[in-house]
């Protein structure tokens, strides 16, 4: 969990002087996907942060997501590393934990603004604790997550441990029920459904 608030904190710390400035290049300040573009180049052109002031930061906020001791879900497995990359998109952050939990945060304020958990009040086994994000999406769809569809969509993809794909609105991280089966499209599906008690995980942002 060191390496929890260790990530988040630097995460911030590096995007934290972009929070509140609106400009036309907005998109620039975010990190919309894993390695901050589909290409995955893994280059911002934020400039604020330079070797001249980089050890002049202080650390604004922490985030503990409580999963330090989950035995009664994973045995002897209840800590594991934290590796996900965290997305920014519109001022809120997601990530993912490694008990297969999606969070938003309010980037500037650290708030808690939602968590999707998908075994929650269902059976099923979360599998290797291990979960490495989530995915951005927007476009025009016929049946839109938040709203109407027509109009721009944004969505959250996140698949658990399990095998779920999930599409969650950004805003209150409820499935979109226009989305497979009540806003989760179950990836076992004509794979792995024959070895009920086989191994199938997806552990990185689809």
């Amino acid at each position: 969990m060191a390496r929890l608030v260790c990530n988040l904190a630097w995460f911030f710390l590096a995007c934290g002087f972009a929070f509140g400035q609106a400009s036309p290049e907005s998109v620039d300040q975010e990190w919309r996907s894993y390695g901050h573009d589909p290409g995955g180049m893994r280059f911002s052109r934020l400039n604020q942060i330079n070797r001249a002031n980089v050890q002049k930061l202080q650390r604004v906020w922490t985030y503990h997501t409580g999963e330090t001791n989950w035995s009664s879900f994973s045995g002897p497995q209840h800590i594991q590393a934290f590796e996900t990359t965290p997305l920014m998109v519109d001022g809120v952050v997601y990530f993912t934990t490694p008990a297969s939990r999606a969070i938003a945060l309010d980037a500037e304020t650290g708030k808690e603004i939602w968590i999707f958990d998908p075994f929650s009040g269902a059976s099923g086994k979360r599998g290797t604790l291990q979960n490495r994000g989530v995915s951005y999406w927007e476009g025009n769809s016929p049946v839109a997550c938040g709203g109407e569809g027509g109009k721009l969509d944004k969505r959250i993809f996140f698949v658990a441990l399990d095998g779920r794909l999930f599409a969650l609105d950004p805003l209150t991280g409820k499935p979109c029920k226009g989305f497979g089966n009540k806003g989760a499209v179950n990836l076992r599906e004509g794979v792995a459904d024959k070895w009920p008690e086989g191994r199938y995980e997806v552990t990185s942002p689809p």
